[in-house]
């Protein structure tokens, strides 16, 4: 990665997002209108596995990277 970024993003976290809107792309096109499960649309469907999904993911890559930054601490013997 570069040196002079104003905002130095993490891979991880590049994914992450490119994840999320390759996801709302999918989910959310206009195909999925009509495509019922449960008698519930499928964009319904999307929309609620996001709500649940996006969350529970990006909280478990910060801790990764939190779990990550402390060992490296801690090996590293900075406090």
């Amino acid at each position: 990665m570069q040196e002079n970024n104003w905002f130095p993003l993490p891979r991880r976290d590049g994914l992450f997002i490119l994840g999320l809107l390759l996801y709302t792309v999918i989910f959310f096109s206009p195909w999925t209108y009509n495509v019922m499960i449960l008698n519930i649309s499928l964009l319904a469907w999307g929309a609620y596995l996001l709500c649940i999904l996006a969350p529970l993911t990006g909280i478990m890559l910060a801790l990764k990277d939190k779990e990550a930054n402390l060992e490296t601490n801690i090996e590293g013997g900075e406090s």
